[in-house]
């Protein structure tokens, strides 16, 4: 069978549309799924096979919400506790 070549943007829609079903349907992590696919897709791209691991792991942790919302929700609060008064 001939390999098929894909483009990268449709590749990661793909991927990202195939990852967040899984992810909704059986209530498991993105990024379990997510890196050993990346690992795939950028070794079969050309790049050296001692980064696409570290590719794979930096690209999943670039796009992650979670950290961001972490920190908002363990800032303080600058509102005061009590009525609100007008």
């Amino acid at each position: 069978m001939a390999a098929v070549d894909v483009p990268p943007l449709t590749a990661f829609v793909v991927l990202g549309a195939v990852i967040g079903f899984l992810a909704g349907l059986l209530g498991i992590g993105g990024g379990m799924s997510m890196v050993p696919s990346l690992t795939i897709i950028f070794g079969s791209r050309g790049f050296p096979q001692t980064h696409v691991v570290h590719m794979a792991v930096a690209r999943r942790l670039s796009r992650s919400k979670s950290i961001p919302s972490a920190c908002a929700t363990i800032a303080p609060s600058p509102v005061r506790p009590g009525p609100v008064r007008p």
